[in-house]
C-alpha cells in the first residue's frame, strides 16, 4: 500500500508540475536562507576547525641573479586567517522541480551559493634551500570562493541528500612572506594559486554538504507544498 501511495504522489507531483501554474514550495527562499544560517552556525561553533587547508609543496630549482637556487619548501598547517564577508548570493536561490523518466521519479532541488569574500589563508612555510633550513610564514588573499549548495528531496521516497560544489576565483595576490627574504621572493612566483582548490573540494563534500543534510533532517524540515499558489 504505501508503494502504491508513493508512487501515486510521484505521479501526481509530475503531473502537477505540468499542467498547474506556479506549483511550488512554501516559501522557499526564507527555508533556503534560515538552512544555510544554520549549516554556518554550525561550522562557526567548531570555529572553523572543519576548515582545514592541505599542505602544498614547491620544488625550487631556479636561477637568481647567476646563481641556482635549488630545495623543496612545505607549506603547512594551513588555515582561515580572515574573511571580509560570508553571504548568500540571493540570486541563486531557487527550487528545480526534476522529472526524470528513465526512473519514473520526481526530485526537489532546493539550491543556493555561499560566497566567502576577501578569504586570506595563512601557512606555515618550512623546508630546505641551498642545504639550508628555512622557516617563514605566509598568507594569500583570495577575492572569492563560492559553494553552490543543493539539498535534494526524492519525492518517490522522501529520501533527502546533499551535495556542495566550490569555485575558486582566480586571484593576482600572490603569497605575503613575513618577514620577506631573497627566498621568499623567488616562492612568490612558483606557488600555484589554484593549489588550494582541492581544499575547497574537501570543505564542499565533507563540511558543507553533510550539514546541510543533517540540518534538513535533524532540526530544519522542508515545509509543505503548495498547488497553483501565487509566487
Amino acid at each position: 500500500m504505501r508503494f502504491l501511495l508513493c508512487l501515486l504522489f510521484s505521479l501526481l507531483a509530475f503531473v502537477f508540475s505540468q499542467t498547474l501554474s506556479n506549483v511550488r514550495l512554501a516559501d522557499h527562499t526564507s527555508y533556503i536562507v534560515e538552512l544555510v544560517q544554520k549549516t554556518v552556525d554550525r561550522v562557526q561553533k567548531n570555529n572553523w576547525n572543519g576548515l582545514k587547508v592541505h599542505d602544498v609543496s614547491i620544488e625550487i630549482d631556479e636561477e637568481v641573479l647567476n646563481k641556482t637556487i635549488q630545495g623543496t619548501v612545505f607549506l603547512s598547517n594551513g588555515f582561515i586567517v580572515s574573511m571580509q564577508h560570508l553571504t548568500l548570493v540571493s540570486s541563486t536561490i531557487q527550487q528545480a522541480w526534476l522529472y526524470t523518466r528513465a526512473t519514473n521519479t520526481t526530485t526537489l532541488e532546493l539550491r543556493s551559493t555561499m560566497q566567502m569574500t576577501n578569504v586570506a589563508i595563512g601557512f606555515d612555510v618550512d623546508g630546505t634551500i641551498d642545504g639550508e633550513k628555512y622557516h617563514n610564514t605566509a598568507t594569500i588573499l583570495y577575492p572569492s570562493m563560492q559553494f553552490r549548495l543543493v539539498l535534494v528531496r526524492n519525492l518517490f521516497t522522501d529520501e533527502l541528500s546533499s551535495r556542495a560544489e566550490p569555485i575558486l576565483w582566480r586571484t593576482t595576490n600572490q603569497l605575503q612572506f613575513l618577514p620577506s627574504d631573497t627566498f621568499s621572493q623567488v616562492l612568490v612566483h612558483l606557488y600555484d594559486w589554484n593549489s588550494t582548490f582541492p581544499s575547497l573540494q574537501t570543505w564542499a563534500s565533507e563540511v558543507f554538504a553533510p550539514i546541510i543534510l543533517d540540518v534538513a533532517e535533524t532540526e530544519h524540515p522542508i515545509p509543505g507544498f503548495c498547488y497553483d499558489c501565487p509566487a
